[in-house]
């Protein structure tokens, strides 16, 4: 059987990432078959503060949604994220951070093939805990749960190689026209973003194995 190559375009503070992430790894184990998997970078908003910016002021002022309105979007993900076997605390999770910093880990851990171990790490820490994944000082104690050298994050994030593969990374993204989050490519052909369960990525998997 053939391996395929699946990459993930996604922001580290975008909801829906970790669902559809979790549903295309249990439909890669589900099917048990060889995939080189990796993630692009996404940022749902490039001018974020480095303070942040709450949550409910996102949706409240800038997109003008009603309380209601809100709460009923909160539930929704909540529901779907255990569904999919991902906790999404919104008690604890109150704000969006800035993601660059994140982001250029993670194209740092897919050279030591830590990425998924360190994408893990940040589901759990940003999504169920609410921790601030722009703070180099809390990244690096996140990396710490991985087997990579957490006394090299701030060289890392300062390091003008990993701001030029975070550049060039972003580039790609916006050669492949992805305006929305998470989108994956199967052997570099884009899945329908509708794509909404394991039963659609197993679908997706199986046919691409077939191609």
């Amino acid at each position: 059987m053939k391996k395929l190559n699946v990459e993930m375009v996604n922001d580290l503070v975008c909801s829906w990432c970790p669902i559809g992430y979790r549903h295309m790894q249990t439909a890669i184990n589900n099917l048990a078959i060889d995939v080189d998997f990796s993630f692009l970078p996404f940022e749902i908003n490039p001018q974020m503060p480095s303070t942040g910016q709450t949550i409910d002021d996102y949706f409240l002022h800038h997109l003008s949604w009603s309380r209601q309105k809100l709460k009923g979007y909160k539930a929704s993900v909540v529901n779907t994220a255990k569904q999919a076997g991902v906790d999404i605390n919104y008690t604890n999770r109150t704000m969006y951070f800035n993601s660059k910093n994140a982001h250029k880990l993670m194209l740092w851990a897919k050279e030591h093939n830590e990425h998924i171990a360190l994408y893990e790490v940040f589901i759990d820490a940003y999504f169920s805990q609410g921790v601030d994944i722009s703070d180099v000082e809390v990244l690096t104690k996140l990396v710490q749960q991985t087997s990579l050298d957490s006394s090299q994050v701030n060289d890392i994030i300062r390091m003008p190689q990993f701001e030029n593969q975070f550049r060039m990374a972003k580039q790609r993204v916006n050669i492949l026209a992805v305006d929305t989050v998470p989108i994956f490519f199967i052997n570099k052909v884009a899945l329908a973003s509708n794509i909404k369960s394991v039963v659609g990525f197993e679908k997706a998997l199986i046919d691409a194995l077939k191609n």
